[in-house]
């Protein structure tokens, strides 16, 4: 093999195996090395690990419907919905992307695999684990204004990359439905904070 063939291999393959430390030190790290032992021996990676991968799409949400943070906002302040302030404060860092239509799940952190409850790393990386995605953050609003036929007392967070809140803390979407009305809220999702099993968030349906 030349050097030329054999740098570009090794370029190739240094990124999965970047992604792969990282997940060997992360909080499914035992699993990953589990699974890795498996790949070895040429057998299913996910062999006897009980994870539910079959999760079923639950409704579509079209996103890019408006161009820019400040159009959702007032967007949503013309009609019955309501945000907190840290809802508004991130609602402006959102990076609004083109028009498209994604798939979305609703999932427990107990359909996950946690029956005693995990940290929010720990369910988006087992939710990644069984095929499924991390939602832009352009979800959340989309979500709240066109899912306004939403169950009383339910509450969906929405598993995305955090945004620092102007008070510093790591947040993400949510949306609720409550006395007060339908909602656009935040979720806290610092690394010590355990959501309990029957915590229910929202992902991206795996491609």
């Amino acid at each position: 093999m030349s050097k030329d063939v054999l740098g570009n291999a090794l370029e190739e393959i240094s990124g999965p195996f970047k992604d792969f430390f990282t997940k060997l030190g992360g909080p499914e790290g035992s699993l990953w090395m589990r699974a890795f032992k498996r790949f070895l021996r040429k057998e299913n990676p996910w062999a006897g690990e009980d994870l539910p991968i079959d999760f079923p799409a639950w409704m579509t949400v079209e996103l890019g419907i408006h161009p820019d943070p400040d159009s959702y906002h007032k967007a949503i302040m013309a009609t019955t919905v309501r945000m907190s302030n840290r809802a508004k404060d991130i609602l402006q860092k959102v990076s609004v992307g083109p028009h498209r239509v994604v798939q979305l799940v609703r999932v427990t952190v107990a359909e996950l695999g946690f029956s005693k409850g995990a940290r929010y790393e720990a369910v988006c990386e087992r939710a990644k684990i069984c095929g499924l995605r991390l939602c832009p953050a352009e979800v959340g609003p989309a979500l709240r204004m066109q899912y306004l036929d939403q169950p009383f007392g339910e509450w969906l967070r929405i598993a995305m990359e955090p945004i620092t809140a102007s008070d510093g803390d790591p947040v993400v979407f949510a949306v609720y439905f409550s006395s007060g009305g339908l909602w656009l809220e935040t979720y806290w999702c610092h690394p010590d904070l355990v959501s309990d099993p029957y915590r229910a968030f929202v992902f991206v349906f795996g491609e």
